[in-house]
């Protein structure tokens, strides 16, 4: 059966007045016989997991620079991110990665920035 599409009008005593009804999505079925309600509920059980993160990211400032991030996961410590600075360069940056315990640290890096005439010339990673 081909699709059609319906226009409703009423009556209001003098004229012919078009009806624009609100349709539920139950009521409205795809090409599949499924209706939009039901795929709808599906999609949004399928991401349901990965909606709702508990990840958060504390940043701390010191003197209008970011030095330091704490990335954690429910509250947690996973990653520690220290910056420091020379003036106005980014002179190293020290990253921890943490256990689920959020105190055992299971790597660590340190990334050395040199530079040259306020140009950046190298950098050097050192893991720990």
């Amino acid at each position: 059966m081909p699709a059609k599409n319906v226009l409703q009008k009423y009556w209001n005593g003098t004229d012919w007045v078009e009806l624009h009804p609100v349709t539920k999505a139950s009521n409205v079925i795809m090409s599949d016989h499924i209706s939009v309600q039901d795929k709808l509920d599906t999609h949004l059980a399928d991401l349901s997991p990965h909606g709702r993160f508990n990840h958060t990211s504390d940043l701390v400032y010191t003197s209008g620079k970011l030095t330091r991030v704490d990335d954690k996961i429910g509250g947690v410590l996973r990653q520690r991110t220290t910056l420091t600075y020379t003036g106005d360069d980014l002179v190293s940056v020290n990253v921890k990665l943490y256990a689920p315990d959020g105190t055992t640290v299971t790597s660590e890096y340190t990334d050395t920035l040199t530079y040259t005439a306020g140009e950046l010339t190298s950098a050097q990673r050192t893991v720990a």
